[in-house]
């Protein structure tokens, strides 16, 4: 596990996750970190640790964002609600870690 947790640029499918982990990670985002994200986003090669980072804290992955190879940045004017009440920005969670 703290191999995965160093390892933040490297690509999800790239770490050894399965299609079942990516596909309960997506839901995990949706429904633990109100942040949508489209299911194909999961297993581009831009997908991070990192960038599930950018996304939870933007509040998910537009369908215009989702544009393989895009990066994602944070957006100052769309911010989760969710984060006003994490201090560690979601690293110590033992759900996304």
């Amino acid at each position: 596990m703290q191999n995965l947790i160093q390892e933040t640029d490297v690509a999800l499918v790239n770490l050894g996750l399965d299609s079942m982990v990516l596909a309960e990670l997506v839901e995990m985002l949706k429904f633990k970190y109100a942040a949508e994200v489209p299911e194909q986003w999961i297993y581009f090669e831009s997908t991070t640790i990192q960038q599930v980072q950018v996304a939870v804290r933007n509040g998910g992955v537009s369908e215009d964002e989702v544009k393989e190879g895009q990066i994602l940045e944070v957006k100052t004017e769309q911010k989760n609600q969710l984060l006003e009440t994490c201090p560690c920005f979601l690293m110590c969670c033992p759900g996304l870690v």
